[in-house]
């Protein structure tokens, strides 16, 4: 009767643990269905976004952070698309967020910056964007708008002077006039840029302005009035950026494509292609252009690190097949 009481006990006990492990190993499937599906949403999300329906892709990113809310891929777009609505406090929480999950991700702190500078908290957003060099230090697009929200900073005060006795007004001088265009318009020698070089420079002042739009106006125009094939390939590289700014992805890898035709060893064209890849899920092609770029500069921390994201998103890849 012992006999049979332990043995059935032990039974029961296997039961018990073969349930548990069983309940254990659909939860895991259940989990990586879910990441899927929050993945899915994402890229929907993005088509909204390059679409400009900002509301449509919050919505979106919205249902993925509630399936996963470990990735913070997903609170920086969604930070994009309040800071595109002008929804700056909501922004900022995503930002972050974005930056809690992953500190030594320079996005959350460039994204932090945006919203700061969008809420006219300019020494607020110089810091952000100085951390987010710390991250990237090679980013010119983060040290533009770091310099530029520099200029916004107000300017102290100096202390005021000793009173001195009053002088005799001196005669007045005639000074030049104030400079009537935001962005270079001549070279340092005095002489005026060509119309291909005036354009890009318009296009550098709008993409700094973040009206990524009206910068790939300008570039296209640039492009059409241009020969040179240096000033080409950096033209379709700042072009690119614009689009990156956007999401449209395919558009960034076509005009990077373009660039590196005329100049194959352009590591910041390699890289911006690899990440547009990465962005869309194209791990192979991603991780191909960023050990070009690395084997071309290894000090390319930008690529390194994304070498390091890429591997991984494909060994997850891998084992959600198997």
């Amino acid at each position: 009767e012992l006999f049979k009481f332990r043995a059935n006990s032990d039974l029961s006990k296997g039961k018990l643990r073969c349930a548990h492990n069983f309940s254990m190993f659909g939860h895991k499937k259940d989990k990586e269905k879910d990441k899927q599906k929050a993945i899915d949403l994402k890229n929907q999300g993005n088509t909204a976004f390059q679409n400009k329906k900002y509301k449509e892709a919050i919505d979106l990113y919205t249902k993925a952070i509630k399936l996963d809310d470990t990735d913070p891929t997903f609170f920086s777009n969604r930070c994009a698309a309040y800071t595109n609505q002008n929804n700056f406090d909501l922004a900022l929480k995503d930002a972050e967020k974005c930056i809690k999950l992953k500190p030594q991700w320079t996005k959350g702190y460039y994204r932090k910056g945006l919203v700061l500078d969008g809420q006219k908290k300019y020494e607020e957003a110089v810091n952000a964007f100085r951390e987010a060099l710390k991250y990237d230090p090679d980013s010119a697009e983060t040290q533009a708008k770091l310099n530029e929200v520099l200029e916004k900073v107000p300017k102290k005060a100096p202390a005021p002077a000793p009173s001195q006795p009053k002088a005799a007004p001196a005669k007045s001088t005639p000074t030049s006039p104030p400079p009537t265009s935001p962005f270079k318009t001549h070279n340092t020698d005095g002489t005026p840029l060509s119309p291909s070089q005036l354009k890009k420079e318009e296009g550098n002042y709008h993409y700094k302005e973040s009206r990524y739009d009206r910068a790939i106006e300008y570039y296209t125009k640039a492009l059409e009035l241009t020969t040179d094939e240096t000033e080409k390939a950096t033209l379709f590289s700042n072009r690119a950026a614009a689009y990156q700014q956007l999401q449209s992805y395919t558009e960034v890898i076509i005009d990077c494509g373009e660039a590196l035709a005329l100049q194959p060893n352009n590591v910041k064209a390699l890289i911006r292609r690899g990440l547009a890849y990465e962005a869309k899920e194209k791990w192979e092609q991603a991780r191909k252009d960023m050990q070009l770029a690395v084997s071309i500069d290894p000090s390319a921390k930008q690529a390194s690190e994304a070498l390091h994201r890429i591997d991984r998103s494909i060994r997850q890849s891998q084992a959600f097949k198997n």
